[in-house]
């Protein structure tokens, strides 16, 4: 027995029997594809392409579902001999990958076989859009406190759930395994034998779904960002061990660690500070374009550092962010906050029913809500879970669904060290059930920036070629933040321009 299989792998084995009606639903009859000819620019070179659009069931557990389309780009391969296709599965819930199709990077992954883009059901060029506008909608309400945002979230999402079901809209087929479903059948659509996965962040869960319920489909899996399936609610305790990584990295830099030796302390002054006297940013209205002022509570904050706690982009700034919020100070916040104002100007179903079918298990829960109160993020990462999602009456997946996933497929697992949404250690946890495997970990990478490593893409194409799967560890250098006050030269990020 492989020793580094816990108890909990072993017993997920028992479970899987709960999913065989599930993929014995997806086994129909070879799918309705439709292909055209394209030929897509990337930078100075060109794909010879095919663009096209997929028929599938909305919900394979219906009688009569009614049948949706999902859009897909694939690019045709430049070798002689060509192997498994590459189906690259995208992050969110809720990311397009069809938009991925004119990045210079397919280039040498198309030496080695053809890449298939496929924008997951009600996302990018997919239909149906479930992203649902409303004059009822006001995400400004979604800032203040976690009190309000779940009165707001349960009544908008309850009219989004009335209003869909009456245009004929099944909720209950947005789920990972329809998902997982719906990928192999357009590998079957386009005539592949087996294929190829690479995943990021929740294209890495979905990636783990399709090796469960089509294990022979797949030939090699590649996790970049690695999302267990029963880690979509996060653990406040994970968020804290994030924070004292970035912390860490901020004491370190000269540039910012005398005016902020603990970056903690000052988070926690700082919300407590917000949680008793609201902070008041003008905005941009994201439909009107009108000034409106939005009140930014403790709950608020917590949203806008978790939805970005990850990305090497926009980290650097978040030193000078909270200096100037603890002197009361927008002028930094204003421009995380429109962004997140924007993305929620309409309602994201599809993401929000996603995330509700992998929910959590009530063991989970439990311990969310009991490191929550200790925790300066609080339950900011789980958003407005689970009452949103009960409200707009997600399936839930279940237990079986958030096993472990066991598997001898060889798989590559990518990490980040200063990845908040998959750290590394998550990925060691979906690796326990993974027989061959490797594990790359990148020191002082991001969520966003992993693939964008050369490092990494050799170590990805060598293995999609054929080499076995191998830890290793890539060296960065230390993130440099931007200057807590004056002119923050060489700091290009939007949240700082105009402050020179």
């Amino acid at each position: 027995m492989d020793p580094r299989r816990p108890l909990a792998v072993r017993r997920a084995r028992a479970l899987l029997g709960a999913l065989a009606l599930s993929t014995a639903a997806a086994a129909q009859d070879a799918p309705r594809v439709q292909l055209q000819d394209r030929t897509i620019r990337a930078g100075s070179v060109e794909y010879a392409a095919e663009v096209g659009r997929l028929a599938v069931p909305e919900n394979r557990a219906a009688e009569r579902s009614r049948e949706i389309q999902l859009a897909f780009v694939r690019l045709r391969s430049s070798a002689g001999e060509p192997g498994p296709p590459l189906f690259v599965l995208p992050g969110g819930p809720g990311n397009s990958a069809t938009s991925l199709a004119t990045s210079p990077v397919w280039q040498h992954f198309l030496e080695l076989g053809d890449v298939v883009l496929l924008d997951p059901r009600a996302v990018g060029r997919s239909e149906p859009d479930l992203a649902w506008k409303s004059e009822a909608l006001r995400p400004e309400l979604l800032f203040l406190d976690r009190e309000t945002a779940l009165e707001h979230a349960r009544e908008v999402c309850g009219a989004a759930a009335e209003e869909l079901g009456a245009r004929g809209v099944d909720l209950a087929g947005y789920t990972p395994i329809q998902m997982a479903h719906d990928v192999d059948d357009l590998r079957r659509a386009l005539g592949y034998e087996r294929v190829h996965l690479l995943g990021h962040s929740f294209g890495t869960l979905l990636g783990l779904a399709i090796l469960r319920q089509h294990p022979g489909s797949v030939a090699r899996l590649v996790a970049v960002g690695v999302a267990g399936t029963g880690e979509v609610m996060k653990l406040p305790s994970e968020l804290d061990e994030s924070l004292r990584e970035l912390a860490a990295a901020v004491a370190a830099d000269p540039r910012v660690a005398e005016g902020m030796p603990d970056m903690r302390a000052t988070l926690e002054r700082v919300l407590a500070d917000i949680a008793a006297e609201p902070l008041v940013v003008p905005l941009a209205d994201p439909v009107t374009g009108a000034t409106r002022e939005v009140r930014l509570g403790a709950f608020g904050l917590q949203l806008l550092l978790v939805a970005d706690l990850g990305d090497t982009s926009d980290v650097p700034v978040f030193p000078r962010l909270l200096h100037t919020l603890e002197r009361r100070d927008p002028s930094v916040v204003r421009w995380f906050l429109q962004k997140r104002l924007e993305t929620f100007s309409a309602l994201p179903v599809m993401m929000l029913a996603v995330r509700g079918s992998c929910g959590a298990t009530e063991e989970r829960w439990e311990r969310i809500r009991r490191e929550a109160p200790a925790s300066p993020f609080g339950l900011a990462r789980c958003m407005f879970s689970p009452e949103a999602e009960r409200a707009l009456g997600a399936l839930d997946a279940g237990d079986a669904f958030r096993a472990p996933v066991v598997s001898d497929v060889p798989t590559l697992l990518v990490s980040g060290t200063l990845d908040a949404h998959t750290p590394p250690f998550q990925a060691e946890r979906a690796r326990a059930g993974l027989s061959v495997s490797g594990h790359v970990v990148v020191v002082n990478g991001g969520h966003e920036d992993l693939l964008s490593d050369p490092e990494v893409q050799a170590r990805i194409l060598d293995f999609l070629a054929g080499a076995a799967p191998e830890d290793a560890r890539v060296e960065r250098s230390p993130l440099r933040f931007a200057p807590l006050e004056g002119d923050p030269a060489g700091f290009d990020h939007p949240a700082l321009r105009g402050a020179r």
